[in-house]
């Protein structure tokens, strides 16, 4: 389904991985070496023209998300979904202090799939901070990493979970049990 200009955004669900940028805790894509700039949407870019693939004497551009191409900026329908995000590692060559999982609102051309979304702009709406890494890497305690997303300005929860496991049934259920509110 596409739908050019939904009026009010889809809500869905997606891992970030939580990098430190200039001193400033910052959310990046899991999957591409993206960074999540609070107060700013993040907009979608087709990277298959990058560089330009030149065919017919044009070049191959076109907005994204596209229907015949995979771009676009992801989301999942299901917090169980997202979470198999914890273990995803992209290209990128920052080694991540955490991660965190979350809510995301996406509009403008929003194109639903099986599982979830592919939209042109995005931005986060609740941030929820595991109670450890799940990931395995060292960095900051949970409140570190909470009060330093502060800067977003969206919800942010500490959940009590230690295992993917357990984050995933307590947002699943709806309840979070936040041991803190940040934002």
């Amino acid at each position: 389904m596409t739908a050019p200009d939904y009026v009010e955004p889809v809500n869905a669900w997606r891992v970030w991985l939580v990098l430190r940028d200039r001193g400033e805790l910052r959310l990046a894509s899991v999957m591409y070496p993206t960074l999540w700039i609070p107060g700013r949407e993040k907009t979608a870019r087709c990277r298959v023209g990058d560089p330009p693939r030149r065919g017919l004497g044009s070049i191959e551009y076109h907005v994204s998300p596209a229907a015949r191409c995979g771009c676009g900026i992801y989301a999942s329908k299901t917090v169980e979904h997202a979470a198999s995000y914890f273990d995803g590692f992209g290209p990128g060559d920052r080694q991540p202090m955490f991660r965190v999982i979350g809510r995301v609102a996406l509009w403008g051309r929003v194109i639903e799939a099986e599982h979830g979304f592919r939209a042109s702009h995005a931005y986060p709406s609740h941030l929820y901070v595991p109670a450890t890494s799940l990931s395995g890497a060292p960095g900051a305690t949970p409140f570190e990493i909470a009060a330093g997303l502060a800067a977003y300005r969206v919800p942010i929860e500490l959940l009590d979970g230690r295992s993917k496991r357990r984050v995933t049934d307590a947002l699943a259920a709806g309840s979070g049990r936040p041991g803190l509110a940040a934002a």
